[in-house]
């Protein structure tokens, strides 16, 4: 049996994005690599997986960068790392900075520079809504950065937890991030993009193969999130999409989705990011991929 949605979204951007910045599945961190970068970015919220940007009040969070390199070495064979926090609120004020979050005097050798980790909360008390945090991993000894961009929902209670202690991932070194929390998937299928078939559009067709939950899960997939980061200006578009949910001979299941982007706003190398949540948020996939 084949269940095919058709959904109308609107794609959103709200801020400008640098022609090299990245996006963190789960998360929505915006990253930035100058010089200084990791093996990967982990979030956790209660030593798990976060998989939102949704933080309940009292709570504290890690940003890990594992195994960083781009760090200058000093004559005795040392590193200096260090980073600068800023948190905005949704007027734009600032909240809180630390210029040297891991003080004054932070030296790693070679064999301690393994993890650098930012753990971050906010005080009792503090009002519940929308903020920026702005994390910086920068090297004391050169130019070398890592900005990171983050917008966080600081709320009164979150059911369930955004959280997981399962995660899997499918991906391609130039064109797209799969991850999952709590189920896996084999493959990850890009389909030809024909510029010439329509005048007025662009359609991008994807299919993830081998999903080891059953097609019913997918029941809200059209109510899905669809967001669009361009790299030469701020924009609100409209656009569509349509999914079809697809049970195998092996029981498995597929998921295709066509992007239908306006052809006057197609940008090679823009991002599309797709997101989708069960229902009862136990399962979320997270789609990065990089306009062909």
């Amino acid at each position: 049996m084949k269940l095919l949605l058709t959904s109308t979204l609107i794609l959103a951007l709200n801020c400008l994005i640098a022609q090299n910045t990245q996006i963190l599945p789960f998360t929505g961190i915006q990253y930035h690599e100058n010089g200084i970068s990791g093996k990967e970015i982990e979030v956790e919220l209660d030593d798990n997986t976060w998989t939102s940007n949704q933080l309940p009040i009292e709570s504290s969070f890690k940003i890990r960068l594992v195994k960083p390199k781009g760090y200058a070495v000093d004559e005795n064979g040392n590193y200096h790392p260090n980073i600068r926090v800023t948190i905005f609120n949704s007027e734009g004020d600032t909240v809180g900075h630390a210029d040297k979050f891991m003080g004054d005097d932070a030296v790693f050798d070679q064999f301690s520079l393994k993890n650098l980790t930012l753990t971050l909360g906010f005080r009792p008390g503090t009002a519940l809504g929308h903020y920026l945090i702005k994390a910086v991993f920068y090297d004391q000894l050169s130019s070398n950065t890592l900005n990171l961009d983050f917008n966080v929902e600081l709320m009164e209670k979150v059911e369930p937890k955004p959280i997981t202690q399962y995660e899997s991932s499918i991906s391609s070194y130039k064109s797209y991030f799969f991850k999952m929390s709590n189920f896996k998937a084999e493959e990850a299928l890009l389909g030809a993009v024909d510029f010439s078939k329509y005048d007025d559009k662009v359609i991008v067709p994807v299919s993830i193969l081998g999903i080891n939950i059953p097609k019913e899960q997918f029941s809200n997939v059209a109510a899905s999130e669809f967001t669009l980061y361009s790299s030469s200006k701020v924009m609100s578009i409209q656009a569509s999409s349509q999914t079809r949910v697809i049970t195998n001979s092996d029981g498995t299941t597929q998921l295709d989705i066509l992007f239908i982007l306006p052809k006057n706003e197609y940008k090679k190398d823009d991002i599309v990011r797709f997101r989708w949540d069960s229902e009862d948020k136990k399962y979320v996939m997270d789609c990065i991929l990089k306009l062909p």
